[in-house]
């Protein structure tokens, strides 16, 4: 099997960067819209409106945990399909012999934008060394 080429890299990384970067801002705004502070928001004040004893407590904690939770973070770090892409594309750079992400870029003078650097950062924990961070505008 054959390495990613980079331009097929870079244009994959600037999709996923730019779609982990609307996402969010789409949480972000809809937590401020909302008025979510942090403390008990628009989920958990709905579920306090039924009255009902048996709607509140079935429901109540779940719904103030959303309330706290729904966070850009909680998005995209949690299981789903954009982690998963940006996992597997880690693991074929290192099922084709390169130790890292770094070490593709060096070898092959690619390079990701910044979005796609922090997402990466956010769930591998591992900085991209900034001489392999581009400044371009990612696109979709």
């Amino acid at each position: 099997m054959a390495v990613i080429q980079k331009e097929l890299f870079e244009r994959i990384t600037d999709r996923i960067g730019k779609q982990a970067d609307l996402i969010t801002t789409a949480v972000d705004n809809a937590a401020k819209e909302s008025g979510v502070d942090g403390f008990e928001g628009l989920f958990y004040d709905t579920i306090t409106l039924s009255d009902d004893y048996d709607v509140e407590s079935s429901l109540g904690s779940a719904f103030r945990a959303l309330d706290k939770g729904l966070t850009a973070f909680a998005v995209l770090s949690g299981t789903g399909v954009l982690r998963n892409a940006v996992l597997a594309l880690d693991n074929h750079l290192r099922t084709q012999k390169y130790s890292s992400i770094n070490d593709y870029c060096s070898g092959l003078d690619a390079t990701v934008c910044k979005e796609f650097a922090a997402y990466y950062k956010l769930i591998k924990g591992i900085d991209i060394d900034n001489n392999y961070i581009s400044d371009r505008e990612a696109e979709l």
